[in-house]
């Protein structure tokens, strides 16, 4: 999924303001670290990891079946990582349904949004 520009995010559609969202929580973790006090090195390695990295939102996570065809019981991601393969970048997504429900307002689905990017990169980087 590409970044998209919204003109007016209040006539969005769920789906949209979701997207709006994440999209505006990966560009402030990008600028939050520039602002740090960390060395201008470290900066860059880690600027440059993360423009390597493709955010994308999907829907569900894809739900995993043993030989037989049986569903395997597993814990609900809210995202995940996906590591550079071959010529393609590395891949994060943030899966939308599991989280807006398990949010009750925008506030929640900000913070947890923001949680799971930040832990998720702070892992990879």
């Amino acid at each position: 999924m590409e970044k998209r520009k919204y003109k007016n995010k209040f006539n969005l559609s769920k789906k949209e303001k979701f997207n709006y969202l994440f999209f505006k929580i990966v560009e402030d973790i990008k600028i939050n670290l520039v602002q740090t006090e960390e060395k201008d090195k470290d900066k860059k390695r880690i600027l440059r990891r993360l423009s390597k990295i493709d955010f994308t939102v999907e829907e569900v996570p894809e739900v995993l079946q043993n030989i037989n065809g049986d569903i395997v019981r597993q814990e609900i991601m809210l995202c995940k990582f996906f590591p550079k393969k071959h010529s393609k970048n590395a891949k994060l997504v943030v899966y939308r349904t599991p989280i807006e429900l398990r949010c009750k307002s925008e506030v929640e689905k900000y913070e947890c949004l923001s949680n799971t990017l930040t832990n998720t990169l702070q892992q990879v980087l």
